[in-house]
């Protein structure tokens, strides 16, 4: 697979690009050129199937189970909200798990870890720049009371309760405004109301018991998997502040390997859940699309876009998306339902369940599905950490070859498709008050929109797409792949005014990335060593649709067998149950 074929800009050379290629008019033969070099207008639409959401159906059999296991899980908790996922699992981050022992216990209280993660954040977050603001902290320690009371009285209300979270800026908190990364001094923002409701995902996690902390900063629009926002001077890499965190879920990643908060909700358009969470260190999940039901604005247009759990454990990841992955909507029918009823003429998507967690695994090994000409478009360090996972993990994998044709034009598909939603989402304002990266790119993706043939074309791709990987699924548990091609790169010195527009450097970081914000299945990076310069790599598992819960146990084996080789950051981190 090549990268996508486009100049590079940092500095003033990218302000001076921006200036001609951004334009409506002007601008419009450079980026022409750029479009068609990359084979826009080349596209040919196979006969198959248009796919516009890549909401697929389970059969009725599946689905009638996947209900059977939620009300038999339901019922459990009922009796007891306590549940272990991650015991014998060495980690050197703390664990909600370890959070909840020690509150039941009485050793250490909700109030105690809250005054903890506040300080961390009051010491860490003027470098790191990973909070873009705290919610409020009366309410936070109002919050903390509460569930200290709760454990007083042995009667938490779940395993989230007391545990504090932090949300990317993607989600409407009440009391803040809602920036997507934008300038928070500038014309948008100050026109941008202040929220009065929660997004549900939120209210969910709230009524959990958890104790959100803040919003966490991000790329502007999370446009660019790269992670740093110009605005902000942020974020910054926990292992190394010299380096790019990726992006676009840039602060809460950091701000998790930083044990700033224990879990995170990001969103994976690109990769901007799983790509700052393996440079980062930590753990990233993007469910099944559809699979969690949050309310924004981009909700109805972006056929990409996973919301889903940043964690320093896969345990974590578990217990969050047994809340997350079963938000009760409270207006009306959810977006992704109508998808799911069209599809399935089911009134809701399949409910969130954790059976493969809570039942004996298999006898026999997994077959897992390697595909070794896609693997070695990494560096040398990406593919010695990938094969030594596949080592680790002889014992319960048999590794699986197979192909795959017209990888490219697939890549490209979600390259342009998320290039549109982008444009889309923001289809009158001026470029004028964004990042010079972002203005290009929202004038490409509005070339592309305007492009009826090949929006078209995309969705027959996708259509495509989905039936040669399902074919591949039909003789395979997963799919294991690098998450990203290399270790987090330094920051060019130009970036830190300027931002960067580096489409190169992007598409070599989506190499392992696409198919599941193409194709909408599920996909998880674990921690998997480290490069020679001490920064972290990972590897990624993806799964067929709405197996979450089998894709959350592989990766916790493969947390189990690779648990010696973990590291967290030396100076940025803080054990917040230090007492």
């Amino acid at each position: 697979m090549r990268p996508v074929s486009a100049p590079s800009f940092s500095g003033l050379m990218l302000a001076a690009f921006s200036f001609f290629a951004s334009p409506e008019v002007i601008g419009k033969p450079l980026r022409t050129g750029m479009l068609n070099s990359n084979g826009v207008a080349k596209q040919v639409s196979p006969s198959i199937s248009s796919v516009k959401f890549p909401m697929i159906p389970l059969s009725d059999e599946d689905y009638d189970k996947a209900q059977e296991y939620y009300r038999e899980e339901e019922a459990q908790l009922k009796k007891n909200v306590s549940r272990y996922f991650g015991s014998g699992i060495g980690s050197p981050y703390r664990s909600i798990e370890d959070l909840h022992t020690a509150y039941m216990k009485g050793d250490i209280n909700p109030v105690k870890i809250i005054d903890n993660v506040l300080q961390a954040v009051e010491d860490f977050n003027p470098t790191l720049k990973a909070f873009k603001e705290l919610y409020n902290v009366d309410e936070i320690l109002r919050l903390a009371g509460e569930s200290a009371e709760r454990f007083r009285q042995g009667k938490p209300k779940s395993m989230l309760d007391g545990i504090p979270f932090g949300v990317k800026d993607e989600m409407n908190v009440t009391g803040q405004r809602l920036l997507d990364g934008i300038d928070p001094n500038g014309d948008i923002a100050k026109k941008t109301p202040v929220s009065v409701t929660n997004d549900p995902v939120i209210d969910a996690l709230l009524d959990a018991g958890a104790i959100l902390i803040g919003t966490t900063t991000m790329h502007e629009l999370g446009i660019s998997p790269l992670g740093y926002n110009s605005f902000y001077k942020g974020p910054l890499n926990a292992f190394d502040t010299r380096r790019f965190t990726g992006g676009s879920s840039s602060g809460a990643a950091t701000a998790a390997a930083a044990g700033m908060a224990i879990f995170f909700i990001g969103f994976d358009g690109g990769g901007s859940i799983r790509i700052p969470s393996v440079w980062s260190g930590v753990v990233g999940l993007a469910p099944t699309f559809g699979r969690v039901r949050y309310d924004n604005e981009e909700l109805k247009v972006f056929t990409t876009l996973h919301c889903g759990p940043i964690a320093a454990n896969v345990a974590d990841v578990a217990h969050v998306m047994s809340v997350i992955g079963n938000v009760q909507y409270k207006r009306g029918q959810h977006f992704y339902d109508g998808l799911y009823q069209k599809a399935a003429g089911k009134e809701t998507m399949p409910p969130m369940h954790l059976n493969a967690l809570l039942t004996p695994s298999p006898k026999g090994k997994y077959k897992v599905g390697v595909f070794d000409d896609w693997v070695k478009f990494s560096s040398e360090e990406a593919q010695t950490a990938f094969n030594t996972t596949l080592d680790a993990m002889k014992d319960q994998w048999e590794p699986q070859q197979f192909r795959i044709k017209n990888m490219q034009d697939q890549a490209l598909t979600h390259t342009f498709a998320i290039a549109i939603e982008f444009a889309l989402t923001h289809p009158n304002q001026t470029l004028g008050g964004y990042e010079y990266n972002t203005q290009i790119s929202l004038a490409l993706g509005r070339d592309i929109a305007n492009k009826t043939d090949v929006v078209k074309a995309l969705e027959k791709l996708r259509g495509w797409a989905i039936v040669q990987w399902n074919e591949v699924f039909k003789d395979v548990d997963f799919i294991v792949t690098p998450t990203i091609a290399y270790g987090a790169p330094k920051i060019p010195s130009g970036v830190f005014k300027y931002g960067e527009f580096n489409p190169t450097r992007v598409s070599e970081m989506l190499r392992f990335i696409w198919p599941t914000n193409l194709m909408g299945f599920p996909s998880i990076t674990i921690p998997a060593g480290q490069n020679k310069e001490g920064m972290p790599l990972g590897i990624q598992i993806i799964a067929p649709h709405w197996q979450d819960d089998k894709l959350i146990k592989v990766a916790l084996d493969v947390q189990r067998q690779l648990s010696g080789e973990r590291m967290r950051p030396k100076k940025y981190y803080r054990d917040i149950m230090s007492k």
